[in-house]
């Protein structure tokens, strides 16, 4: 396992994430996100909030580089995995409970972020549910909060099988329903060709037959920007994510890309930022921005090494 790059990915995941925080809810079109980070020498700076930005529920301004519930649930994750040696569902979800109750796993001790389906299956779950029947079944229940935390999964296949655990379950953990299990095995499917040195251009035609809803995936590289919707239904973020990513070159592009797209910018400029991240350098001035930056990256460490 390629340690620089899992811990390349979780940088590329953290950043878009803290990049696109300010912008959420932006409509695409109506706010120029490329001339407000522009650093105005033809490179992009990262912004914190600040009021009149789209991301307008947020009570304080805040400085660059906080990062929200993508991350954090990640971060999660990968300090389950650490400490266990094995996937646990009931673990991942006290460690969720941690972050969304207690502020744990957070840039400044407070979560934010956090979706209605996801705090609604966190406290099913402190009301003594199971950790794999938390997560709400009904269409309704299709955010992208479960898609948003995937990326650690593509680099533990062996670790996952014989721990007994599919990604239909760790997506189960807070949405159940077949569209974001679904997606969220798409997700996975594809870091890993990545992660085995698939050209990123083939991998979408090689998944075999995905139906409805997640048809349009299998040439979602060749749609318009005008056939991408970037909601926080979770196929639509899968797919704006997907786009992003086969349709720019490097980190930069894929990042601003998915921010412009308008709508949850955050988490799609995550969800985009971690594949951006297996196949290119995140760049450094970005990742210094990042809040606690030598937090996520001992928490790589500590992942890489317990998945040796």
């Amino acid at each position: 396992m390629d340690a620089k790059l899992i811990k390349n990915a979780v940088l590329g995941l953290a950043v878009g994430d803290a990049f696109g925080m300010p912008y959420e809810t932006g409509k695409r079109g109506e706010y120029d996100v490329y001339a407000d980070a522009s650093d105005g020498q033809g490179g992009y700076v990262m912004r914190g909030y600040k009021k009149g930005m789209p991301a307008h529920w947020y009570e304080d301004e805040m400085p660059a580089g906080i990062w929200t519930d993508d991350t954090a649930m990640v971060l999660a994750e990968l300090e389950s995995i650490s400490r266990l040696g094995r996937i646990d569902p009931e673990d991942m979800m006290n460690n969720f409970c941690k972050w969304h109750f207690e502020g744990e796993f957070t840039p400044y001790g407070k979560s934010i972020g956090q979706g209605r389906r996801t705090v609604a299956a966190l406290e099913k779950y402190r009301g003594g549910a199971k950790a794999l029947e938390c997560g709400g079944a009904d269409e309704q229940d299709n955010g992208n909060g479960s898609l948003m935390r995937m990326l650690p999964f593509a680099f533990v296949g062996p670790l996952m099988e014989s721990s007994g655990v599919t990604v239909r379950e760790l997506s189960a953990l807070t949405h159940a329903h077949e569209y974001s299990t679904r997606s969220c095995e798409v997700y996975v499917e594809f870091a890993r060709r990545l992660l085995e040195g698939m050209d990123k251009h083939s991998i979408t035609g090689a998944l075999g037959d995905l139906g409805a809803p997640l048809d349009k995936i299998k040439n979602i590289e060749h749609l318009t920007e005008d056939e991408i919707k970037s909601s926080v239904f979770v196929v639509e973020s899968l797919e704006a994510a997907l786009w992003c990513f086969l349709n720019t070159d490097n980190y930069e592009d894929c990042i601003m890309k998915a921010i412009n797209l308008g709508g949850d910018t955050d988490t799609i400029a995550a969800i985009a930022g971690g594949l951006a991240g297996m196949c290119y350098p995140v760049p450094e001035k970005w990742i210094d921005q990042l809040m606690r930056k030598d937090y996520i990256t001992e928490m790589c460490d500590r992942f890489i090494n317990a998945i040796k």
